[in-house]
């Protein structure tokens, strides 16, 4: 995933089809985005696009 500096800190812009399952799921995770039960890459992709993260 891309990172873009801000601040002398790295925040990382949110996954897209071009990330692999297991790396949605680490943005998910780091994001405290429950995702139990969901497997399939489209379904991670929709919990990740209707985050609202204030930048």
């Amino acid at each position: 995933m891309k990172s873009r500096e801000i601040d002398g800190a790295e925040k990382e812009d949110k996954p897209n089809e071009k990330n692999t399952v297991a790396e949605i799921k680490s943005w998910l995770t780091e994001n405290n985005i429950s995702f139990n039960d969901i497997t399939l890459k489209s379904d991670l992709l929709n919990l990740v696009n209707n985050v609202q993260k204030e930048d």
